[in-house]
């Protein structure tokens, strides 16, 4: 069996004097943000496969937009 892999987990808050980006009337705030990495590789004898990614999850003060998913994902199996 070969199997080579990364994971990670990562939580964080960034503050921003103006997190709405306008030119008048700015807001600050802070975005709370949650993500994971993936990086991951194996076979078997009857499967493959192979999983890389990088997603973040961005809440925003008050809800002033919806929370985002930001990043990307590709993976495959093959029986």
């Amino acid at each position: 069996m070969l199997v080579e892999s990364m994971f990670e987990v990562r939580a964080g808050a960034t503050q921003s004097d103006n997190y709405r980006r306008v030119s008048t009337g700015e807001q600050d705030g802070t975005l709370a943000t949650a993500g994971f990495g993936v990086d991951a590789a194996g076979r078997t004898p009857r499967t493959e496969y192979r999983a890389q990614g990088d997603l973040d999850w961005i809440k925003y003060p008050d809800n002033a937009f919806d929370t985002q998913a930001q990043g990307y994902f590709d993976g495959d199996v093959t029986f």
